[in-house]
């Protein structure tokens, strides 16, 4: 069974173990993490499953755009929808809220999550050669226009 719900930042001790686990060659520091959860136009959601936080996606906004910086989820939760489900319901807190398009920003070679974002709907509208500095690799612009 599997749960998304939003976070505060009384999880970020949570959130931090699965950004470690998910990204361990180039994590988010903790206060990066905190940082961006504290701002008043983010939103955090925590995906639990099998009774842990498994999973989290967070987003900020301005106007009527939004820009999702990260979805992650524990090795061992993979491939059964939790980051689907995600970004999923972080579109549809976004939709709620006004926003009406939402970009985002991933690895060229990250397949999986191209992949998903094209299944949900999102279209490449370019790429920033050399964005990720830790490999020097190009990451694929997206976009998804939400209705009002």
């Amino acid at each position: 069974m599997k749960e998304i719900r939003t976070a505060g930042i009384n999880e970020l001790a949570r959130i931090e173990k699965i950004e470690l686990a998910s990204f361990p060659e180039n994590p988010w520091s903790m206060s990066a993490l905190r940082a961006t959860m504290e701002r008043e136009d983010s939103l955090c959601l925590l995906a639990i499953a099998d009774g842990q936080a498994a999973g989290y996606a967070i987003s900020v906004s301005a106007a009527d755009q939004a820009e999702i910086l990260k979805v992650a989820v524990l090795p061992g939760h993979r491939r059964i929808g939790l980051g689907r489900s995600l970004v999923r319901a972080l579109l549809e807190h976004l939709g709620e809220s006004g926003c009406l398009e939402v970009f985002l920003e991933c690895r060229a070679s990250n397949q999986a999550a191209v992949g998903l974002y094209l299944t949900l709907g999102f279209k490449e509208t370019g790429r920033r050669k050399g964005y990720y500095t830790d490999t020097n690799e190009d990451a694929v612009i997206m976009r998804q226009g939400l209705r009002g």
